[in-house]
């Protein structure tokens, strides 16, 4: 029995910033994130795969469609009475790479995680 991990990537931009941190990521910015999720198992002897790329790939849309284009912030940030006439994404917790990593894992029930904030930085989270 052989355990494998099953990866797929999607991208997706947005604006956020980090209320209350002390430097640039005070400001409302943007990135083009790039995520590679992972899907833990065992190889099914009927299908010979873990999980359906075409399966992942359904289960990813709505969370890209979500987060693709909108502004993320965290709830009490003033901008979200500013910016309400926009597409607001508001989490509980300031949107910290670490924190959105957690929020897609969470979102998608996939077993690990890997989310570029820019090309040379990025989280890796697993469950």
């Amino acid at each position: 029995m052989k355990i494998m991990t099953v990866y797929r990537q999607f991208t997706f931009d947005s604006a956020h910033r980090l209320l209350n941190y002390n430097g640039k990521c005070n400001n409302l910015h943007g990135h083009t994130w790039k995520v590679k999720v992972g899907f833990k198992g065992e190889i099914n002897p009927g299908t010979n795969m873990i999980v359906d790329f075409t399966e992942i790939k359904k289960r990813i849309k709505p969370i890209q469609d979500a987060l693709d284009h909108c502004v993320i912030l965290e709830t009490g940030d003033p901008l979200i009475q500013i910016l309400k006439s926009q597409d607001i994404l508001v989490l509980k917790k300031r949107p910290t790479a670490e924190y959105l990593a957690q929020f897609i894992l969470e979102k998608l029930n996939c077993d690990s995680i890997i989310l570029y904030e820019t090309p040379d930085s990025y989280v890796e989270y697993h469950k």
